[in-house]
């Protein structure tokens, strides 16, 4: 799984660099410039990733072709970490089951779905 994110990390900053976008908005030149431009970017798009903020899907900040990355990712990443379950519990009737697991990840990707769908159609 890390290196899924590890890969669409390094796939937002190889697009931001080839589209000449990685120079953030702070007046920093040189060595300083880069490196706080580098980590702003870097802020951004794992808060933005992990909070779903609609105001980091700006354009210049993260993007919706990187939201909609993301969501996809969570997805994908949700539904394939059930399969690794192992049941857990200390009695019988404290079980919790691989199905049980596998429902509540399915509401929660359905719920995400719903409302970037009702994000989309608010705009």
């Amino acid at each position: 799984m890390a290196k899924v994110l590890g890969c669409e990390l390094a796939l937002y900053f190889v697009v931001k660099a080839l589209r000449r976008d990685m120079r953030y908005w702070m007046p920093l030149y040189g060595v300083s410039g880069g490196v706080v431009s580098f980590l702003m970017r870097l802020i951004m798009k794992v808060v933005g990733d992990w909070t779903a903020v609609a105001q980091f899907q700006y354009p210049n900040k993260i993007g919706g072709f990187f939201l909609v990355v993301s969501l996809l990712a969570a997805i994908t990443i949700g539904i394939v970490a059930v399969d690794g379950f192992e049941e857990v519990g200390v009695g019988e009737e404290d079980t919790v089951t691989k199905e049980t697991v596998m429902k509540t990840i399915t509401t929660f990707c359905v719920g995400m779905i719903v409302s970037f769908v009702v994000l989309l159609c608010s705009m």
